[in-house]
């Protein structure tokens, strides 16, 4: 369950437009969009291993079914020893998104070698830290973009714990029941 409200769309687009510097507006839409942990985005380091951010050949365009998308490549870093990845494809057709995408993809095209050279603590200040601030959430959500697309998930395109689950790339269904639980809750008191 999610203990704060959740921004719309529109809000969150608003958000966006609201980050002055190209790299990290790209980075709050790709942090959005993918449902990413920031660490999985930009450096990060574990032990005495630093890993590098997202490259420019971790996102790249294809065609699915007829419709043009924009491929990103992520790194999953919870729990983790071994390296593992997922894959996000969006429709740049999206008729909600397809703005922000469309964003993203160009801003990337443009780039070399490592997207958001920075560390989790610039992106803290940079993105988690003003989202916070105008949305006034408590500081003990460690994820809230994630939790807000996520939800956004399930309350627009009618994702189910399912399609949670391989899209924000979780071995279990467990995590993804209670964003879906929510959606219930509200179905339940637009039918009183």
């Amino acid at each position: 369950m999610i203990p704060f409200r959740v921004p719309s769309f529109d809000e969150m687009v608003s958000f966006f437009d609201e980050i002055s510097r190209p790299d990290k507006r790209v980075f709050a839409m790709l942090q959005y969009l993918t449902a990413a942990r920031p660490e999985e985005l930009c450096r990060f380091r574990r032990g005495d291993v630093v890993l590098k951010s997202m490259k420019r050949e971790d996102i790249w365009t294809e065609v699915i079914d007829g419709q043009e998308c924009i491929a990103i490549r992520l790194r999953v870093l919870k729990k983790r020893k071994e390296k593992k990845y997922r894959l996000v494809c969006l429709p740049f057709a999206n008729k909600r998104e397809g703005y922000i995408i469309k964003q993203v993809w160009d801003w990337v095209k443009e780039q070399d070698g490592e997207l958001f050279p920075f560390n989790r603590v610039t992106a803290w200040r940079y993105v988690t830290k003003p989202f916070r601030e105008m949305f006034n959430v408590d500081v003990h959500i460690k994820h809230p973009l994630r939790h807000v697309r996520l939800t956004h998930l399930v309350t627009i395109y009618g994702f189910d714990a399912f399609d949670l689950t391989a899209f924000a790339g979780w071995e279990d269904i467990k995590p993804a029941t209670s964003y879906v639980h929510k959606q219930k809750e509200m179905v339940k008191k637009l039918l009183q």
